[in-house]
């Protein structure tokens, strides 16, 4: 609420309306407000948080009075306030106020709020080899790790959130379940689901209040289901007879870490989120003693100008506080992002989100699990495509039409059509005819309304197995790839009454190959938000066709993305946490990447979807994980919180942006330090034309066999010779460690480009593998 400052003297009325016309145009003009997060200088006298937002509100006070204004700051123009992962807070601020709090030496940064849309599971397990005769009951399937989970809230009557089989909540825990709109925590809340919050203000401040008429719970409650999706998957119990429909998916539904409890932080509302609340929600699940945080979530890839699609690390304020995160012992997980092929069919690469070295990020592949169905056309062609639906389809022969040749009238985009957008069919062309729509946008709602009884989803670019589908269609729905969508319309062109049939779907197939495939949406590599020095994603996980918890009259929902990778990775790290306590976030993750495999089950290359041609580290990073090799992996590349320390000495930053990330952050080491000798699980190395050679350093730890002689070997390219050395390690006790140095040399014949290979350590019972990317060719 806005309120006056001052005193007033009674004048004639005329000149009472001239000045009340003046002071709208001018200070109500300029009072519009927008959100900011402020990012602040640590002062060591305030640490209490309820103390810190008293100095907030004093410090937007005096804001308002130095910008000579006459509104005097609402108490609710502070969103939150941020304590445990960074300083700082989130407050609807004025331009004048902006300029004030820009000056200010206690203020490292302001940024303005961004909304984003980007939300970036019965057989998944066995397709990653987890069995109940090893890490499974090793970590006690992950009991008593909590993993915090941001997203759109869960819907806790799901059988997936029960707490049959678990003991008392931790002591350690900290945090509370809210009750709110159709969420009662003294109902809802039991000892799997330990913690239920929701985040708004940032939303709100945007979009207004938010609608609870149309759908959307104030609460943790889940109206999305994406949420609901993703926390199943990291850590669901055990549910029997799970299925997306009769025969689809058919099994038991459990998540990675089955007696893991799990905290829910709603910070995704009608799909969108701020960054003020996103970051308060991770500032919260600090505070409250998550092990693991699990996100599902990204900013928005900038197609045009890949160079600054991404922002420096120093201006991304998710980074920040991940980082704050890590310091305090939390694993992070999160997306590579769904940027892949997307709307892009001549590039995928420098499209991966979230690549802060501190953060593990998960990229999306296949399993071996399909839904077969197929579409039947007049000309007696099958095409074998995929259904998640459980209804019947159409037996009999229907006219057939494209949404490309169905606008509703002229003015009507034409790829709009194609893509059967909302509004842009003619029913007159539609009614009773099953109709092409190529990526079907709204689930088939567009063609239910123009008076469509069944749809043909067909991909530009996924082929085969990979593509992914959904089970909540409207109508009769097959997906196929792109080369039966060429067939489909060469057919309908061929013709003055296209038909086709959509048969029902058949049973559940599993053992296809060739398994995993990156995910056609998986983004991809290089990194180029700050600086070519960090393979990216770390990993890929299954995020095709995943079926987990549901929403409303959905018991189970199939799902794809890399937000259903991301939160595979979050309950093998809850794990591998369970079974080994005393290991550090990057340990786990050294773990992860270290025992993935870059093979299929061909035996191949890893492959993309798209191509089918073989895929590289920028596309599958380390590999496919495999979770039972991760809990012993003889030996990890670790790092402190001194090595990322370095590492943002290495990218030159000034102390004052590294005090951003930390304020008990020292100087930077006289002596310059190479960011090729950052202590991370890969390898990413430039040599400039000018230059023949250059080197990288890294320490492992033996956390394997007590007494155990390790191997080094790598892979041979053409025109470059690797050398590592000492090329024999050998260790004589547990948590001992050792230093190697590797040095590339090129030719003058090596063509500019990016080449791969890769460093195997092997004591003949673990295998420790990395990728290795030379860059040839840029000074």
């Amino acid at each position: 609420m806005v309120r006056l400052r001052g005193t007033f003297t009674l004048l004639p009325p005329l000149l009472v309306s001239v000045c009340l016309l003046l002071w709208t145009e001018t200070t109500l003009g300029s009072a519009h407000k927008s959100t900011y997060i402020v990012h602040m200088e640590r002062n060591s006298s305030h640490t209490d948080i309820s103390i810190k937002a008293a100095w907030y509100r004093d410090l937007l006070r005096i804001a308002t009075l130095e910008a000579d204004q006459l509104l005097e700051p609402d108490e609710d123009d502070l969103h939150h306030v941020y304590h445990h992962t960074f300083d700082g807070f989130s407050a609807l601020l004025t331009p004048q106020q902006v300029a004030y709090l820009q000056s200010s030496p206690q203020v490292i940064q302001l940024q303005r709020d961004t909304l984003h849309k980007e939300i970036h599971t019965t057989h998944s397990p066995e397709f990653m080899g987890l069995a109940d005769g090893h890490l499974w009951p090793e970590s006690n399937y992950g009991e008593d790790v909590i993993i915090g989970v941001v997203d759109t809230g869960v819907w806790p009557e799901r059988p997936s959130f029960g707490d049959q089989q678990l003991g008392p909540i931790p002591s350690r825990w900290k945090g509370i379940c809210e009750s709110g709109t159709n969420f009662s925590a003294s109902e809802h809340c039991n000892r799997k689901l330990i913690g239920a919050r929701s985040f708004y203000k940032g939303y709100e401040a945007e979009y207004g209040v938010i609608d609870e008429a149309g759908g959307e719970y104030k609460s943790p409650r889940d109206s999305e289901g994406h949420g609901t999706h993703t926390a199943s998957t990291a850590a669901g119990t055990w549910s029997h007879m799970a299925s997306v429909g009769p025969g689809l998916g058919l099994g038991t539904a459990r998540g990675m870490a089955p007696k893991a409890r799990l905290a829910i932080y709603k910070a995704f509302w009608n799909a969108r989120n701020s960054d003020a609340d996103t970051l308060a929600a991770v500032d919260q699940a600090v505070a409250d003693g998550v092990d693991v945080l699990s996100l599902s979530l990204g900013s928005p890839y900038d197609q045009a100008r890949p160079d600054i699609g991404r922002p420096q690390l120093w201006k991304d304020m998710l980074a920040i506080a991940a980082y704050g995160a890590m310091k305090k012992g939390v694993f992070l997980s999160l997306t590579a992002g769904n940027e892949g092929l997307k709307d892009r069919p001549n590039q995928t690469t420098g499209t991966v989100n979230n690549v802060a070295p501190w953060m593990t990020t998960v990229g999306a592949s296949t399993t071996d699990r399909i839904f077969p169905a197929d579409v039947v056309l007049g000309n007696g062609t099958v095409i074998q495509g995929k259904s998640g639906l459980n209804s019947k389809l159409l037996e009999n022969m229907t006219s057939l039409i494209s949404g490309c040749d169905a606008a509703k009238n002229s003015s009507v985009n034409y790829l709009k059509a194609c893509l059967c957008y909302p509004d842009t069919l003619s029913p007159a062309l539609v009614r009773g005819k099953i109709v092409m729509c190529t990526i079907q946008v709204d689930k088939g709602a567009a063609v239910l309304e123009a008076g469509g009884v069944g749809i043909i989803d067909a991909s530009w670019f996924t082929q085969g197995d990979g593509i992914e589908i959904q089970s909540d269609y409207v109508l009769p729905t097959v997906r196929v790839g792109a080369t039966a969508r060429r067939i489909i319309t060469e057919y309908i062109n061929s013709t003055n009454s296209p038909t086709a049939q959509l048969r029902d779907p058949r049973q559940t197939q599993y053992n296809r190959a060739p398994a995993p495939a990156v995910a056609t949406f998986s983004s991809r590599g290089p990194s180029y938000a700050y600086s070519w020095n960090v393979i990216k994603p770390d990993i890929i996980a299954p995020g095709v066709n995943i079926i987990a918890a549901g929403i409303k009259e959905k018991q189970y929902a199939m799902n794809s993305g890399t937000s259903m990778a991301c939160p595979h990775v979050s309950g093998l790290a809850a794990l591998l946490k369970a079974a080994h306590p005393t290991w550090s976030p990057a340990a786990i993750r050294s773990a992860l990447m270290t025992t993935a495999t870059t093979k299929d089950s061909n035996n191949a290359t890893i492959t993309l979807l798209e191509s089918g041609q073989s895929g590289t580290p920028f596309d599958f990073g380390s590999g496919f994980v495999r979770p039972e090799r991760a809990t012993d992996p003889g030996l990890v590349y670790d790092l402190s919180t001194g090595d990322y320390l370095n590492y943002l000495c290495m990218l030159r930053y000034p102390p004052q942006i590294i005090r951003a990330f930390d304020a008990d952050a020292p100087a930077c080491p006289a002596t310059p330090i190479r960011v090729e000798d950052f202590n991370y699980p890969s390898f990413l190395v430039t040599i400039p034309v000018s230059e023949a050679s250059t080197h990288a350093d890294r320490t492992l730890t033996n956390v394997g066999s007590a007494r155990a002689t390790y191997v080094a070997s790598v892979t041979d390219v053409a025109n470059i010779t690797i050398d590592v050395h000492p090329p024999i390690l050998s260790f004589n006790g547990l948590n001992e460690k050792k230093s190697f140095t590797l040095t590339v040399s090129v030719t003058n014949s090596l063509e500019d480009g990016i080449h791969y290979s890769s460093l195997t350590w092997s004591d003949g019972v673990h295998t420790v593998q990395s990728p290795i990317v030379i860059r040839r060719g840029s000074e």
